[in-house]
Parts: C-alpha cells; sequence; structure tokens
C-alpha cells in the first residue's frame, strides 16, 4: 500500500510538472508553429503539432508502463518529458530559422511516395529511412511532428540500451549515468529530430547492450543476437558504421577473457560472417574500387564544404597528408566547433557543448587507473570512438554545422567511456579481486584459519 501510494505521489507530480510546463510552452510556442519550414504538414500546422503532441503524451504514458524496475521507469519518464519537450518547444526555433532540412525532405518524399521498395538496399540511408516514413504514414497520420517524437523516442530506447549495456558490464545500480547521456545538449536536440541520428543511436546502442550482456553467462545468447540487429540497422543507414562496430566488438570479444574461448569464437565467427554478406553493397557504396583513393578523399571532403559554417576543406595530394591530417580531422569530428566558430546563436550552444565535453574527456583521460585500461568493453568503447573520429574527420572538418550533428551517433558511446573512471565502485572490485569486508568478519576469517587443521591462513 506504502509503495502504491508513494508510485501514485511521483506520478501526479510528475503530471502536474507536465501540466504546468505544456501551459507555458504553448503559450510561447504557439506563434512558431506555423513558422516552420516544412511545406507538407498534415491537413495545416497546427493540426499537425497536435498529433504530435498527442504521440508525445501517449509514449510518456507507454512509459510509465513500462516492464522496467520503477528506478528507470521514473529515470526515462523524466527524460521523455524534457525530451518531448525539446522536440516540440526550441526544436520550433531551429526549424523556422532553416528553410531547408534534411528532416523537411524525408517527411515531404514520404507523402510523395518518392521512393519504391525496389530503391531499397544496404547503406541506403536516404532511401531507406524515407520508405520507412512511407510504412509509418500507412498507419499514422502523416504528421511531421508526429514522425519528429517517434524518432525522438526511438533515440532515447538508443541510449537506454547503452546504458543497460555498461551497467550489465560494469555493474552499478545509479541511474545518474543514464541522466548524463539523455540531457546531455547536442545528444538530446540531435537524438530527437528527424533524421538518421536516432536510428543510428539505436544501432550503437543495440550493440553495446549486446556486448555488455555477452559477459553474462545466462544472457550471452540474448546479447549475440541483439548485436547482430544493431549491425544490421547500422548497414540499412550507413554501413560503414556497421564495420566500426563489427571492429569494435570483434576486439571485445577476443579481450574477454572472462568467457569461454568457445563462445568467444563463436561470436566472433558470427560476426564476422554478417560482414562478409554486406562486402559487394559496401565496396560498390565506398567506391573501394577506384584506384586513387587520396583524390577520393578530396573530392569527399570537398563535398561537405558548404553552408555558413563552412571552411576551407584539407587539400590532399599524397597519402603522407591523410596521414598528417588524420589528428585534426578527429580532433574537429570529436570536439568542434569551438565557441566562436561559427557566428549564429546555434553555433554558440554547440561551441560551449564542444568544450564542455573536451573537459569531460580530459578530466576522465586524467583519472585513468592503469589496471582499469584492461576491461575489454572500455578498450572496445574508446576503440570505436577513435575509428569514428578517424572516418568522420574528413567529412566533418570542413563544416562545423555538420560536425556537430554527425557526432550525435557516437555520443552514447563516447559519454559511456568518460564516465568511466566514476562508474561505481563494485567495478574496481571485481577487476581488481578486493573484497570489502569489516572487522567483525575479518577477525571471524583469522580465527577460522588459525584453526585449520591444514595450517593454511587465507589471504583476504
Amino acid at each position: 500500500m506504502k509503495r502504491f501510494a508513494a508510485d501514485t505521489g511521483w506520478v501526479l507530480s510528475l503530471s502536474l510538472l507536465a501540466g504546468a510546463a505544456a501551459i507555458l510552452a504553448v503559450a510561447a510556442i504557439a506563434p512558431l508553429v506555423p513558422a516552420v519550414q516544412v511545406h507538407a504538414p498534415w491537413i495545416s500546422h497546427e493540426v499537425d503539432y497536435a498529433a504530435g503532441l498527442v504521440g508525445a503524451l501517449i509514449i510518456g504514458s507507454f512509459l510509465l508502463a513500462s516492464p522496467v524496475c520503477d528506478r528507470d521507469s521514473r529515470a526515462l519518464c523524466l527524460v521523455w518529458l524534457i525530451k518531448a519537450g525539446v522536440a516540440l518547444g526550441p526544436m520550433l526555433y531551429y526549424e523556422a530559422h532553416y528553410a531547408f532540412l534534411d528532416a523537411f525532405t524525408y517527411h515531404e518524399d514520404a507523402r510523395r511516395q518518392q521512393y519504391l521498395l525496389q530503391d531499397a538496399g544496404w547503406g541506403r540511408g536516404t532511401e531507406n529511412l524515407t520508405l520507412f516514413l512511407q510504412g509509418l504514414y500507412l498507419v499514422l497520420p502523416e504528421s511531421y511532428h508526429l514522425a519528429k517524437v517517434i524518432f525522438a523516442f526511438i533515440g532515447l530506447i538508443g541510449i537506454y540500451l547503452a546504458y543497460r549495456g555498461a551497467q550489465a558490464a560494469w555493474g552499478g545500480g545509479s541511474v545518474g549515468p543514464l541522466y548524463v547521456m539523455g540531457l546531455f545538449p547536442g545528444l538530446l536536440f540531435w537524438s530527437s529530430i528527424l533524421g538518421k541520428e536516432a536510428p543510428m543511436i539505436l544501432a550503437a546502442g543495440l550493440v553495446v547492450y549486446g556486448a555488455g550482456n555477452f559477459r553474462r553467462a545466462h544472457h550471452r545468447l540474448r546479447g549475440v543476437y541483439t548485436v547482430l540487429l544493431g549491425l544490421v540497422l547500422a548497414a540499412t543507414l550507413r554501413i560503414w558504421m556497421m564495420y566500426l562496430l563489427v571492429a569494435a566488438f570483434l576486439v571485445f570479444v577476443l579481450l574477454e577473457r572472462s568467457i569461454g574461448r568457445a563462445s568467444r569464437f563463436a561470436a566472433a565467427g558470427l560476426v564476422l560472417a554478417l560482414a562478409f554478406l554486406f562486402r559487394e553493397p559496401a565496396a560498390d557504396l565506398l567506391a573501394l574500387d577506384r584506384g586513387d583513393v587520396v583524390a577520393h578523399l578530396g573530392s569527399l571532403s570537398s563535398a561537405w564544404a558548404e553552408g555558413g559554417s563552412a571552411q576551407e576543406p584539407p587539400a590532399f595530394d599524397r597519402y603522407a597528408d591523410v596521414i598528417a591530417f588524420v589528428p585534426v580531422g578527429g580532433f574537429t569530428a570529436l570536439f568542434r566547433p569551438l565557441p566562436g566558430e561559427i557566428a549564429s546563436i546555434f553555433g554558440l550552444f554547440a561551441g560551449i557543448e564542444s568544450l564542455a565535453l573536451f573537459g569531460i574527456a580530459c578530466v576522465a583521460l586524467f583519472r585513468l587507473d592503469r589496471r582499469v585500461v584492461r576491461d575489454a568493453l572500455f578498450v572496445a568503447l574508446v576503440l570505436l570512438v577513435a575509428m569514428w573520429a578517424v572516418v568522420y574527420g574528413v567529412v566533418s572538418y570542413q563544416n562545423l554545422g555538420t560536425a556537430a550533428r554527425f557526432r550525435a551517433q557516437i555520443l552514447p558511446v563516447l559519454l559511456l567511456a568518460s564516465m568511466f573512471p566514476w562508474w561505481r565502485s563494485p567495478l574496481r572490485a571485481r577487476l581488481f579481486r578486493v573484497v570489502p569486508l569489516d572487522k567483525a568478519t575479518l577477525r571471524a576469517r583469522r580465527r577460522d584459519a588459525s584453526g585449520s587443521s591444514a595450517g593454511r591462513g587465507e589471504k583476504v
């Protein structure tokens, strides 16, 4: 009875808070609703927005009844309240500011039935995403804001799966990491927009969740299947990301000594077989058969040098230029734009976030213990971030606005790796085989050891 009263109390408090926030938000953003520059709203801009609001409330109700523990349910509801508020509130300023956004194109092409099923294919992210929206619009209203809310929910699922995967691998019961990931500004914003970011976050979350559960004997098979599902999802949108995730998972499997050799080799074999199946579409999409790789990288880099936040692309004339550019491009992909590099309010916010992220990563680096670095999942996450930075540095350097958006797909992984030194102490006890005992237990064990007929003392 007391538990029911407590649950009812926090639900009522959250509902009152959401109601008050909704009243204030409607008064503040009502003029912006018709200013959103999407050209194909459902019936009207106001009705389209109302559909998104109703969808957010339905998803919130689902989270209240979701089959997770009470602690996680409360955290998810709070994060969703803020996340849906951002998608239906401050994001309107962003959508009203720009006449052309990829999100508008996805929605408008889906309403016009731009693509057919034969246009789908591995690595064809734009076609596959638009076809998914077309299917969604067959059963739901053709509302831009409703689709945006659904994608925000997909992003939240990806963040939560990444958190649960790290929790399964590293232990601990705090929901603090979930709040940090779910409410980190760039991740909060870009995982709530209609685009490829949210599904890619879900793909990465599935792989992290599967890797974390692979350590647990009773969930090992489920962990492998989850990893495979994440890899397939990544291959439908950005096939190169699938290969980065494959490499990171293989490193995790090979370094994880707590699992039997047969299980590790079987998991590695399944992942490698999946990667082998996608070799031909990957080669066609990435133009791996081109002779001049340096020229291909130069043309790829120049293709993104446009827009208000564009800058001069790097010049690649030889392999030495590409190698010398890797540190600069990697830093740009992860920690730029910095404050003052983009002269707009959105650029200012992105710069502050980049500076904060760089500070968090530096502090985490200095707090690392050499013995903790032995953790296989931590090594795999760091390797995934490093590989992603090398790959995306080529397309992020010359467009800092695009860099801030691209970074969202790797942010859950980067934040998990940065939070590792602060993770709950039971991890250290398990890694270093330290068993914290009170004085009474220590004295009892010493008495038992001294009275043993074998005369052998137990080391604690």
